[in-house]
């Protein structure tokens, strides 16, 4: 009796639809590369395996597709996130110091003279499950829910795979841009 291997359990993006769409298309790619183990977008587009585990909801899909210019720079190592200012939306990169913790974003908009915007960090956690209220029905549905998705049932409907809308993507930036 030949043994079959058993499809790869879904990856379900959980992201904060609150927050600026640059910083949540960088959160929602953040969380696909760590969720996937690969290193960078760059790897990721190459690596038809990882991209057929993500499920992606339409309005997280439309979301990076936005955002691609941006997207396509992330990576989780090296670590290079973005923090977007809340006022002009300029784009700044962070990575880590060089005691190896993650850089904080500016205190204030450093990018674009007399903003007095503060920059806001992507996230580098999903977000957080709401917490239940103790009016709240039981959480047997929730429970219930989990036990699918631990035993490798089919994301959502409304979840979708991931596309990669330009795997060709070309960057002009050669400095700071590993190969």
């Amino acid at each position: 009796m030949a043994r079959t291997a058993k499809p790869p359990k879904p990856i379900e993006i959980r992201d904060n639809d609150a927050l600026p769409d640059v910083v949540r298309a960088t959160h929602i790619a953040f969380l696909i590369l760590k969720g996937t183990k690969v290193g960078s977008w760059k790897h990721l587009v190459s690596n038809a395996e990882a991209i057929a585990k993500v499920r992606l909801t339409p309005d997280q899909q439309a979301c990076l597709d936005r955002n691609l210019n941006v997207v396509s720079l992330i990576s989780v190592d090296p670590q290079r996130i973005v923090a977007v200012c809340s006022d002009c939306g300029q784009v700044s990169f962070l990575g880590r110091t060089q005691d190896g913790k993650a850089q904080a974003a500016p205190s204030k908009c450093i990018l674009t003279r007399d903003c007095t915007g503060k920059p806001i960090k992507t996230p580098l956690t999903a977000k957080a499950k709401p917490k239940a209220e103790p009016d709240a029905e039981p959480a047997g549905e929730e429970a219930a829910a989990g036990e699918e998705a631990a035993a490798g049932e089919e994301a959502p409907s409304e979840a979708g795979p991931l596309v990669i809308v330009q795997p060709e993507l070309e960057l002009g930036i050669g400095a700071g841009v590993p190969a």
